[in-house]
């Protein structure tokens, strides 16, 4: 059964987020892996939603994975809180 990782980087005030979020994907989709891209699902909520919102759906999906892919230097509040919760919840990170 192939594993299933979440990709977690800068989305607010990212411009280029759905690009560098996209690459992620790709990569880790020809290393074998099944892939949960938020910037995919956020990309077709309702936009103007507060940012606990967008993460109340995030954190569901983070917590059917087995691991945690982190792209970017710089760490965001929402990645903060994803980073928490896979520690809480035994996913383990990846590079």
């Amino acid at each position: 059964m192939k594993k299933t990782v979440y990709i977690s980087g800068q989305i607010t005030g990212h411009r280029f987020y759905r690009v560098y979020f996209a690459i992620a994907e790709i990569k880790l989709r020809l290393q074998g892996y099944n892939v949960v891209n938020p910037a995919k699902v956020c990309a077709k909520l309702p936009r103007g939603l507060l940012h606990e919102q967008y993460m109340s759906i995030c954190i569901p999906m983070l917590k059917l994975c087995d691991y945690i892919y982190v792209i970017g230097t710089k760490i965001s509040k929402g990645m903060e809180i994803e980073l928490s919760k896979a520690r809480i919840n035994a996913i383990r990170v990846i590079d």
